[in-house]
């Protein structure tokens, strides 16, 4: 071990001084899972003697052993395909590196897919959507899996009931969860009017904890780092007032404020200024976001 350690330090370590007894070490091995060595704990020899010659295999396990360097800590970096290399009774903590933004994302798509595949194969749609600019009057045959550009934030779909419009929001999330379309896109967020029309006061945070309970296992509030679109289908089942311009000013994620409050600073921009909103309604309620 001494001399392996010379040569790692040769550049910079004053020759023929040993100072690593006296040394508190810290080896950090990345990589576990690409190592060819085999690693054998139970046949290779035991090894205390710092200046005793040996393999770089004996090396690894009598150091991983606490047997060489006892007083040496050690970071092993692996992944999931090399953690069974090293015998649980040789490791103190273990640290699992996750991407909770992934696997939120990843679990939410299984999830729709679960539910909704299945239904849309057995559902036919005949209507078709079309777009209208604001004022203008001329209708401009459009998908759902395009409707957002690069400057929409906010798009309003209306259409009497039983037109086919939860269904496109549904077929939107399906080709999303695919990856057929929208991949920019981290998580939908598809609300029904049972949770909007909860008297409880949530945080946005917490609200969207609760939202994603059943899949969001590591329990981390990340949605400001994430691109979300939200769905609001059925705007006027959601018994919410929308008073836009009467309700508080809201930008703290964690602030708990009432539904209401939420979803007016939501559809205002002033929380999650970078979230997209595909707010459904039948004709008569369309005009309720804006008063």
């Amino acid at each position: 071990m001494e001399d392996f350690l010379n040569l790692y330090f040769k550049d910079f370590k004053q020759p023929g001084v040993s100072i690593y007894k006296r040394s508190k070490v810290v080896f950090i091995l990345d990589g576990l899972e690409k190592c060819e060595f085999p690693l054998d704990f139970e046949k290779n020899k035991e090894l205390t003697d710092m200046t005793e010659a040996a393999s770089i295999d004996v090396l690894l396990t009598n150091l991983i052993k606490g047997k060489l360097l006892p007083s040496a800590r050690l970071w092993i970096i692996s992944q999931p395909s090399g953690v069974d290399k090293i015998p649980s009774e040789y490791i103190d903590k273990v640290i699992e590196c996750r991407d909770d933004k992934k696997e939120l994302t990843e679990a939410l798509k299984n999830k729709i897919l679960s539910t909704y595949e299945k239904k849309l194969t057995q559902d036919e749609m005949y209507t078709k959507l079309y777009e209208t600019k604001m004022g203008d009057k001329q209708l401009v045959p459009t998908t759902y899996n395009n409707i957002f550009d690069s400057k929409m934030r906010t798009v309003l779909t209306e259409g009497k009931a039983k037109s086919g419009k939860t269904f496109y929001t549904q077929m939107f999330m399906v080709d999303w969860a695919k990856g057929n379309s929208n991949q920019d896109i981290d998580l939908i967020v598809s609300l029904s009017s049972n949770e909007l029309q909860s008297k409880t006061k949530y945080s946005m945070n917490t609200f969207l904890d609760q939202h994603f309970k059943d899949i969001n296992k590591t329990g981390a509030s990340i949605y400001d780092k994430c691109k979300l679109v939200f769905i609001l289908d059925d705007l006027g089942k959601f018994g919410l007032p929308f008073k836009l311009k009467k309700n508080k000013e809201l930008t703290d994620m964690k602030k708990v404020a009432s539904m209401d409050e939420l979803l007016t600073n939501l559809i205002e921009g002033k929380l999650l200024p970078s979230a997209r909103l595909w707010i459904i309604s039948q004709p008569f309620r369309s005009q309720q976001d804006s008063s």
